[in-house]
């Protein structure tokens, strides 16, 4: 089986995209607010900045 590898030369970057925003809360089928939707977003975003994510 042939392997596959990543050539370092092209470069690969790692990343996260979010429709949280269009969601409904999935136990009361509800939106949140726009305030809420932004404090996640916000949190999210410093966690994929953590986990060393290119693209969020």
């Amino acid at each position: 089986m042939e392997k596959y590898r990543i050539d370092t030369t092209k470069g690969l970057e790692f990343g996260l995209y979010s429709i949280g925003d269009h969601l409904l809360n999935p136990f009361t089928g509800s939106k949140i607010s726009a305030e809420q939707r932004i404090r996640e977003l916000i949190e999210a975003s410093k966690l994929a900045d953590e986990a060393g994510l290119d693209v969020f």
